[in-house]
């Protein structure tokens, strides 16, 4: 994607000649000559031919491997809301666009079919969607005049995506329970790694999120008000739809590692059952003045919270019998005052 984005492209009209070769390797389901071809005719002739660019990035995506292809259509939807105005031919572009959509869509939905049986990770078939959501609500936005059904076809490669075959992540449970001590070296050469990446790069797609939100203040400062409306209409919906746990996924590892089922439900049952305890009240007040010390405090079970509690009732049920019967004492001593009035 960098060498398309080093291009800088004007306005023109392609020649019948540059673009009978590529429809040659269209025809041959030569992707990878398809790929090399539409680079050159974008490069020697600097017109972003909305045919030759749909060539180019679809021929990109059929010929890299398929855990790759959310960080090339990312890169795309940046770059062609980028140069929305410098695509051409003007005057037809929004009629030749339909045209190559059709063939797009097609190539797209057939490459996932084939992927159904190569095996990816959840988070590899999460960017996935993400990706082709993101890119189907760019084309929407930028080809609404052409009124072709973005939203459906965006179901269709959904669906497709989510068949592909996900690794299997059951053997690392396996040998969790096989062989503690294993889990707890792999944990802690686990926690480091990703702790030096998280600190050197950032998850992938946090950088990506990083790039729209520096592409939309450029646009926004160079007055490009429309392709800014389309980067902010994206940023708005990742900001909406934002899950930590997507974009920094160390900051979780460790947190996972231990959960298991007994420990989340008694977790649960503290904060349902709880929240209301003296106990809670002041290990809150804690918490918010000095979170470490939490690490020192006791351990609070349910049957202390309940003595505690009971204790406290019988002692507030004491005073308030005690203020009742003051109250009602100096109710006397004023009748008595009343009482001597009369004389």
């Amino acid at each position: 994607m960098n060498n398309i984005q080093e291009i800088d492209f004007i306005q023109g009209r392609l020649g019948l000649a540059e673009l009978s070769d590529l429809q040659a390797h269209i025809e041959s389901l030569d992707y990878q000559r398809l790929l090399t071809s539409a680079f050159e005719v974008l490069k020697e002739e600097q017109i972003l031919d909305i045919r030759v660019i749909f060539y180019w990035l679809v021929s990109k995506l059929r010929t890299i491997d398929i855990a790759e292809v959310s960080i090339v259509l990312d890169d795309f939807t940046v770059f062609f809301v980028d140069q929305l105005a410098m695509v051409s031919p003007q005057e037809n572009y929004m009629k030749l666009f339909k045209g190559v959509y059709k063939w797009s869509f097609q190539t797209i939905d057939e490459m996932l079919q084939k992927a159904s049986s190569i095996a990816i990770t959840k988070m590899d078939q999460e960017a996935l969607s993400n990706a082709f959501s993101h890119f189907m609500e760019m084309l929407k936005t930028c080809f609404a005049e052409t009124q072709l059904n973005f939203e459906e076809d965006c179901s269709i490669l959904l669906r497709k995506i989510n068949k592909i075959k996900l690794k299997e992540e059951n053997l690392a449970v396996d040998v969790q329970h096989n062989d503690i001590e294993q889990r707890d070296i792999n944990q802690s050469s686990s926690l480091n790694h990703l702790s030096s990446d998280a600190m050197g790069h950032g998850s992938q797609k946090w950088q990506i999120l990083k790039q729209k939100i520096k592409l939309l203040t450029e646009l926004i400062e160079k007055k490009n008000h429309f392709a800014a409306a389309v980067v902010y209409a994206d940023v708005s919906h990742i900001l909406q739809h934002f899950d930590p746990r997507e974009y920094f996924p160390e900051a979780f590892l460790a947190l996972y590692q231990i959960l298991n089922v007994e420990t989340l439900a008694q977790i649960l049952n503290f904060t349902q059952e709880q929240q209301n305890t003296v106990e809670w009240m002041l290990l809150s007040q804690q918490y918010q003045m000095a979170p470490e010390l939490l690490l020192t405090a006791g351990k609070v079970n349910s049957k202390t919270i309940l003595t505690n509690n009971n204790k406290m009732q019988d002692t507030q049920k004491n005073q308030q019998t005690s203020e009742s019967y003051n109250l009602a004492s100096a109710e006397d001593v004023d009748h008595d005052f009343d009482d001597l009035n009369d004389f």
